[in-house]
C-alpha cells in the first residue's frame, strides 16, 4: 500500500596494466576491480572550515514530540500464543487429548462448539491475525510452506469456521474481559502489536468472511498422513524463524513498493513540469518517503534481532528461508555422525549456514574452513561427518554464486558447464536471482540479495584501501562502461557498473574526507538516513552489511531505475537549484555588506558559516552520479531545506530583530488599510507562515490599541514593562513630544530575552521529518475497507505518515521556496533603509540617552514610540507627522511597497513555489538551461 500520489587496494603492474597475480588469487569480483589512486588534499579542503554550533541546533531546540510509534511487522506469533492459551485453558480438565499437542486445539473447538461457549472478541482478533499472516507466508515461497505449518494452518481455519457459530459475551462480561486483555497486553507490550486489530465490527466481519482463509460455514476436520505426527505446541512456538524472516522480508518489499511508486511519480511529474523548478517540491517528497522508510527498516531491524538474537546478520536470514532442505540434510549428518543431541539443532545449523553464505558474499570461501572445523568440533562429528559437511557447504557456495554472479562471473560457470558436459554430465545454468521471486520489489530482476553481494564486495576494497588513497573500479568489470542509468531496465546487471563504479567509490570518498565523514549534520538520522548508513558502512567495512544499509542502498538504485526516463533532467535540475541557493546568499550577503547601518554579529557570522557550509554536500569532485541521482539530490535537497534554510533560516532572518519589526510595521498597516491584501506578495507570504510564531507575536496578531505593547513583549520585556511604555508611547503621540520619556523607557528595554523563531511552529511538515511528530496525523485517502485491513500494518502507518508530511510540504510550498537566510539580510538592507529615511540618525544625535557602540537598539526605541506608537494611537495615522512633511502611515507604506515590490523574485525564491495572492508560480529566469 504505497503512499497516494495526490498528483498524478590491489597493486598493479604499470606495463601494459596488467593486474599482478599471486598464488591465492583473489576472485575476479574482489580487489582486482579497482585501482588505488592518492588522495589529493587540496581537494578536500573544506570551503570555510568545519562549523563549530552544529550541536547547537542538535542539543539547543527542544523537539515538539518523539512520536514512539511503533514499527514492527507482525503480532502474529503473540496471537497464536494467546490464542493457543485461551483454548487449552477454558477446555476442562476432564476433556481427553494430549494438551501439548497441536490436535489439541480441533478437541477443544468441537467441545466449545458442543457447549455453545462464549467468546469474546480478542479470540476471534487473534486468530484471524495469525491464520492471515501465516497464510501469506505459507501460499508465497516454496511451495506453500512445510507440512507442518500447512496442517497447523488448516488446525486454525478449522478453529474459525467452528468458533465463528459461538455467542458473544453480553455486553458487560465483554467490556470487562477486554479491558482486563488490554491491561495484560499493556503490561507485557512488545514490539509486535502493531498489526493488533481494534474491535471487530460488522462491515470487518463481512470483509473477512468474503476472504478465502475465513470460510463462513464450519469446515471438516483436517488430518495428517498416517506417517507424520503433528507438532506439540512447544515446537510450534520455536519453528517461526523462517516465518518471521520471510514476514521480515515482506515488510521490506512493501517499503521498497512505496519508494518505487513515489520515483516513478517524480518521472511522470517531471516531464509535465517542462523542465521547471516545480518539480523540486516533488523531490523533497520523495526523499520524505524513502527517508521515513528507511527510518522504519532501522527500527525493524533492531526490533527483529532482539526478538531473534541468532538471526543477527542478512546471511542467516536468508539461510533460514532458502536453505531448509540443506538445512534439513544437514541436522541429519549432526544426528548421524556427532554427539547424541536430544535438543532442536535447527537454529544452530542455519546460523552456520549463514555464516558460510557471508564467506561467498564477501569473496572469502577459504574462511569457510574454520567455521566448519569449530561447527564440527562443537557436535564432535567423525571423520565421515566432517567429509559430508563440507561437501554441503560446497554445495552453499555453488549456489549462491549461480543465485547472485556478478558480470565477471559469468563467463567462468559457463566454461565449468561446459566441462561438466565434457565429462557426460548434462546440466544447464540455471536461472539467477530467484530466491525471492514473489516479491516484486525486492526480487528477481530488483533483487535485494544481489545488491547485498555487491555491498559486502566492496567493503573488502574499503578495508585494504589507505586513507590516503581513493579507489577507481576497472571499467567494465561489472558491466558496460560507463555506466547509462537512464537506459536501464532492472537493478542487476544494469546498475552494478553504476554501483560499483560511480556510487560506491564517490560515496567511500565522501565518507572518509568530505563533509559526511567530517561531521555530523544535525537531524541527520532524519534527513538523510542513507548517508548515516553509508559513513558508518565505510568506518566499519569489517563487519557485515545490515539489512538497513542493503535496503536504503537499493532504494538509490530502485529511484535511479523508476525515475530513469527523466534522470538526467532531475540530475540537472537538482545540481542548478543547489547552486542557485548559495549564488542567491552570495548575491544578498555582498549586497548587505555595503549597508553601512547594519552590524554584523558574531551569532550572525556563525550562522552563515553554518548555512555556507551545507555547500560541500555538492562538491563536483565527488561525481555528478554519486551527488545527483534522483535519491541523493532529493536527500541533499531535503536536508538544505530544512536544516540550512529553514532552521538555520529561522536563526538568520531575525538577528537583528528585522523580521519583527517588519512584520510589526506590516501588521499596523494592514489593519489600519494603509496596506491591501496580495500589495506586497512577498510580506503576505512572511506573515501568513510567522503568524503563528510565539518569537514573532507571543499570542494572537495585536489590534489597534495593542501595537506597542505586544510589540516589547516580542522584545522580550514584561506585560508590567510593556504597558507602561504603551501609555507612555501613547502619552508621547497625542502630546507630540517624541523622546520625552526615552531615558526612562530605554532603561527597561536593557537586559531582554528575546523568544527564538522555532521552525516547528511555522511548518507542520519540519514537525513531521526533523521531531518524527505524527500525532495529529490524518489519514484522507484510504477507504474504510482499506483501513480495516490494513490499518495496524506498517505499511499502512507508513502511508499515512508520508501521504500527510508531503500534504504539510505542497500547502507550505511557498515558505519552502525562500531562501530565508537571504531573506533576512533583505529585511535587514529595509529596515536600515527605513530608519534612515525616517531621519533617525539626527534624533539621536540630539538625544544622548539614546546613544551606543550600536546605534540599532536606540532605532528600534524611537520606531516603536514614533511609528508604531502613531500607528496605535495617532487620530489620523496616515498623516500623522512626528518629523515636519513626513506623514508616518504614507511615508512607512509608500517606502514598504517600493522597496519589496523592487526585489526580483529570483532573488528571493531558490525554486519555483507558489507567490502572490493568487498562489501563482512566476516563471523564473534561466540559469543553466532551466528555469529556477
Amino acid at each position: 500500500m504505497p503512499p497516494k500520489n495526490k498528483r498524478q587496494s590491489t597493486k598493479k603492474n604499470k606495463k601494459k596494466g596488467n593486474t599482478t597475480a599471486s598464488n591465492n588469487e583473489a576472485p575476479p569480483n574482489s580487489n582486482r576491480s579497482t585501482k588505488q589512486y592518492d588522495v589529493n588534499e587540496k581537494d578536500f579542503l573544506f570551503p570555510g572550515g568545519l562549523p563549530d554550533n552544529f550541536h547547537e541546533y542538535e542539543d539547543g531546540r527542544k523537539k515538539s514530540i518523539q512520536a514512539s510509534y511503533t514499527s514492527v511487522y507482525t503480532r502474529y506469533k503473540k496471537a497464536t500464543r494467546e490464542f493457543v492459551n485461551f483454548m487449552i485453558q477454558n477446555t476442562p480438565e476432564w476433556v481427553a487429548g494430549n494438551r501439548n499437542s497441536v490436535d489439541f486445539l480441533l478437541t477443544a473447538a468441537e467441545w466449545m462448539v458442543e457447549n455453545r461457549f462464549e467468546i469474546h472478541a480478542n479470540v476471534m482478533r487473534d486468530l484471524k491475525l495469525a491464520i492471515r499472516l501465516r497464510k501469506r507466508v505459507g501460499e508465497s515461497l516454496y511451495g506453500g510452506g512445510d507440512v507442518g505449518h500447512k496442517y497447523f494452518i488448516d488446525i486454525l481455519v478449522f478453529c474459525w469456521s467452528h468458533l465463528l457459530t459461538l455467542p458473544r459475551l453480553k455486553d458487560k462480561q465483554r467490556i470487562q474481559v477486554e479491558s482486563d486483555e488490554n491491561e495484560k497486553y499493556t503490561r507485557n507490550k512488545n514490539s509486535y502489536e502493531a498489526l493488533m486489530f481494534d474491535e471487530e465490527d460488522e462491515d470487518e466481519a463481512a470483509f473477512l468472511i468474503d476472504e478465502v482463509p475465513f470460510p463462513s460455514v464450519p469446515v471438516p476436520r483436517p488430518k495428517l498422513q498416517a506417517e507424520q505426527q503433528p507438532w506439540t505446541i512447544d515446537e510450534l512456538m520455536k519453528s517461526d524463524d523462517r516465518t518471521d524472516s520471510i514476514l521480515f522480508l515482506f515488510a521490506l518489499d512493501d517499503f521498497m513498493g512505496a519508494i518505487s511508486y513515489q520515483y516513478k511519480s517524480l518521472a511522470q511529474n517531471c516531464s509535465r513540469h517542462e523542465q521547471s523548478t516545480e518539480i523540486i517540491e516533488d523531490l523533497l517528497e520523495a526523499a520524505t518517503t524513502a527517508n521515513m522508510t528507511i527510518q522504519q527498516v532501522q527500527q525493524l531491524e533492531m526490533e527483529f534481532i532482539t526478538d531473534h538474537e541468532h538471526i543477527n546478520t542478512p546471511y542467516r536470514m536468508l539461510s533460514a528461508i532458502v536453505l531448509p532442505e540443506i538445512t534439513f540434510h544437514t541436522c541429519q549428518i549432526v544426528k548421524n555422525h556427532g554427539k547424541e543431541w536430544t535438543g532442536r539443532i535447527e537454529q544452530d545449523v542455519f546460523s552456520f549456514l549463514g555464516d558460510c553464505l557471508e564467506c561467498t558474499f564477501r569473496n572469502q570461501e577459504e574462511k569457510a574452513d574454520a567455521l566448519i572445523s569449530d561447527f564440527c568440533h562443537r557436535y564432535e562429528m567423525n571423520p565421515s561427518g566432517f567429509d559430508e559437511i563440507t561437501k554441503w557447504v560446497q554445495g552453499v557456495f555453488s549456489i549462491t554464486k549461480m543465485e547472485v554472479p556478478l558480470m565477471a562471473e559469468i563467463p567462468i560457470l559457463k566454461k565449468q558447464l561446459e566441462l561438466a558436459k565434457s565429462l557426460g554430465q548434462n546440466h544447464k545454468l540455471p536461472k539467477s536471482h530467484t530466491w525471492l521471486s514473489n516479491m516484486e520489489y525486492i526480487g528477481g530482476d530488483r533483487a535485494i540479495h544481489h545488491t547485498l553481494r555487491l555491498l559486502q564486495s566492496f567493503s573488502k576494497i574499503i578495508e585494504s584501501t589507505p586513507n590516503d588513497k581513493k579507489i577507481l573500479n576497472r571499467p567494465g568489470f561489472f558491466g558496460p562502461s560507463p555506466s547509462r542509468p537512464e537506459r536501464a531496465r532492472k537493478i542487476h546487471g544494469d546498475l552494478d557498473e553504476y554501483l560499483m563504479a560511480d556510487i560506491l567509490p564517490q560515496w567511500f570518498l565522501m565518507c572518509r574526507h568530505g563533509i559526511i565523514g567530517q561531521t555530523n549534520i544535525p537531524h541527520e538520522p532524519e534527513l538523510c538516513p542513507l548517508f548515516v548508513l553509508l559513513r558508518d558502512y565505510v568506518q566499519k567495512p569489517h563487519k557485515p552489511v545490515t539489512w538497513s544499509l542493503v535496503f536504503a542502498v537499493h532504494a538509490l538504485l530502485t529511484a535511479t531505475l523508476d525515475a530513469a526516463p527523466a534522470y538526467n533532467v532531475l540530475m540537472n535540475m537538482s545540481d542548478a537549484v543547489f547552486q542557485n541557493y548559495f549564488q542567491q546568499l552570495d548575491h544578498a550577503f555582498k549586497f548587505i555588506t555595503k549597508e553601512k547601518d547594519t552590524r554584523l554579529t558574531a551569532s550572525f557570522a556563525q550562522n552563515m558559516g553554518t548555512v555556507s557550509f551545507l555547500k560541500n554536500l555538492g562538491l563536483d569532485k565527488f561525481g555528478r552520479k554519486a551527488l545527483w541521482n534522483p535519491l541523493c539530490a532529493s536527500t541533499t535537497l531535503l536536508t538544505l531545506s530544512y536544516f540550512g534554510n529553514m532552521e538555520v533560516g529561522c536563526a538568520l532572518i531575525d538577528c537583528r530583530a528585522q523580521l519583527r519589526i517588519t512584520l510589526h510595521l506590516f501588521h499596523a498597516l494592514k489593519v489600519l488599510g494603509l496596506v491591501r491584501e496580495g500589495q506586497i506578495p512577498f510580506l503576505d507570504i512572511l506573515n501568513q507562515y510567522f503568524k503563528s510564531s510565539r518569537g514573532v507575536w507571543e499570542g494572537p496578531l495585536p489590534r489597534r490599541g495593542e501595537f506597542v505593547k505586544r510589540f516589547w513583549i516580542c522584545f522580550g520585556m514584561s506585560a508590567t514593562d510593556s504597558k507602561q511604555m504603551s501609555e507612555e508611547a501613547k502619552i508621547s503621540i497625542l502630546d507630540r513630544r517624541i523622546g520625552n520619556n526615552t531615558k526612562q523607557s530605554w532603561g527597561r528595554g536593557k537586559g531582554r530575552k528575546m523568544s527564538p523563531i522555532e521552525p516547528s511552529e511555522l511548518l507542520t511538515s519540519y514537525r513531521r521529518i526533523c521531531n518524527r511528530d505524527f500525532h495529529d496525523v490524518v489519514d484522507k485517502y484510504h477507504s474504510d475497507e482499506q483501513r480495516a485491513r490494513m490499518k495496524d500494518t506498517e505499511i499502512y502507518g507508513l502511508a499515512v505518515r508520508t501521504n500527510d508530511t508531503m500534504d504539510a510540504i505542497a500547502d507550505e510550498n511557498a515558505l519552502l521556496a525562500l531562501n530565508l537566510p537571504a531573506v533576512g539580510l533583505y529585511l535587514e538592507q529595509f529596515v536600515c533603509s527605513l530608519f534612515r529615511v525616517l531621519q533617525f540618525d539626527s534624533m539621536i544625535d540630539c538625544n544622548p540617552s539614546l546613544m551606543d557602540e550600536d546605534r540599532r537598539p536606540g532605532y528600534i526605541m524611537l520606531f516603536v514610540l514614533s511609528v508604531l506608537g502613531a500607528l496605535d494611537f495617532a487620530p489620523d495615522p496616515e498623516s500623522y507627522e512626528f518629523v515636519e512633511h513626513f506623514p508616518v502611515g504614507t511615508v512607512c507604506e509608500s517606502f514598504m511597497n517600493s522597496f519589496f515590490n523592487s526585489i526580483p523574485v529570483d532573488n528571493l525564491m531558490w525554486f519555483q513555489g507558489t507567490f502572490g495572492p493568487d498562489n501563482t508560480k512566476p516563471k523564473l529566469k534561466l540559469i543553466n538551461g532551466y528555469r529556477r
